[in-house]
């Protein structure tokens, strides 16, 4: 008979032990979260990052490739815009600054064949300078507050005067 009170016997968890298990089960998950927050977070800031890149570097080709081409050019005085014209096409074009946006369009609004593109978002300033040899300078930055990119180009134009 004394095998058979001893079968009877319930073998489990206190109370304490498991509370200390989800404690424990809890600290482990909770600091597994925080690491996988703090790795997204980065992910999402690099994302970013490479947005802000990319998008001045194809507004930097676009404006350098245009402006390779143009003559009969004119800064704008406050150096965020500049207007030209290409060889076979009457209108009068033109890189603008508006907003947080590069526009490449032609001008005026309504004219014949006018259009409208924006070549570039999150753009925090674009200047153009022209010195008395033809060179044209061309500076774009972007970003947000904590982070920051400018790239800095020059062309000459082929139909330079």
């Amino acid at each position: 008979m004394k095998s058979l009170n001893k079968l009877n016997y319930c073998h489990g968890l206190t109370l304490i032990e498991l509370l200390i298990t989800l404690s424990l089960t809890g600290l482990i998950i909770a600091s597994v979260y925080s690491f996988y927050l703090t790795g997204l977070k980065k992910w999402q800031s690099s994302i970013a990052i490479l947005d802000y890149q990319q998008s001045a570097r194809i507004a930097m080709e676009k404006v350098v490739h245009e402006l390779r081409y143009a003559h009969g050019i004119e800064i704008r005085a406050s150096a965020c815009e500049i207007r030209f014209k290409r060889d076979g096409d009457n209108r009068n074009l033109r890189f603008i600054h508006r907003g947080q946006e590069i526009v490449f369009e032609s001008y005026p609004p309504g004219s014949h064949n006018y259009f409208h593109n924006k070549i570039a978002l999150n753009i925090k300033e674009l200047c153009f300078y022209q010195t008395a040899e033809g060179v044209i300078t061309v500076e774009i930055s972007t970003g947000d507050g904590s982070y920051s990119y400018s790239l800095k180009s020059a062309v000459i134009p082929l139909n330079f005067n």
